[in-house]
């Protein structure tokens, strides 16, 4: 999503898409956060006013995950692509990681699973 879109409509897209976190990207399409579903919790007591924020704004509040631990270029080998999913799943609660290109900009999304049926489908030695 765009950081300058509402909170509201980052939320909707990630349940429409059930999604537990959705790439934040500026003006020109680079990757500059991660808005996750673990931000939304105690949403209720904080007020509903939170949801009219811009992407940006609330990011500035409720930071997600460093880009470093859930992103990776496009050179990257799988080993590097499990480390960075595995430090997503266990300290980010993301549960996916951006694959970039040079510009910085997501060109791709993989999860684990997508890493296993990788795995699974070119591996002999099981």
């Amino acid at each position: 999503v765009c950081e300058h879109v509402p909170v509201a409509s980052a939320l909707a897209l990630m349940v429409q898409e059930r999604r537990a976190s959705v790439g934040v990207t500026d003006a020109v399409g680079c990757l500059t956060g991660v808005l996750t579903y673990h931000a939304f919790q105690g949403l209720h007591s904080s007020g509903a006013e939170l949801l009219v924020q811009t992407v940006q704004d609330w990011l500035k509040q409720s930071p997600g995950p460093p880009l470093a631990n859930v992103s990776y270029s496009l050179d990257a080998t799988l080993r590097q692509v499990a480390k960075v999913l595995a430090a997503a799943d266990v300290d980010q609660q993301s549960h996916q990681a951006f694959v970039l290109n040079a510009e910085g900009q997501p060109v791709s999304v993989l999860s684990a699973l997508d890493v296993l049926q990788l795995l699974s489908e070119h591996s002999t030695n099981w």
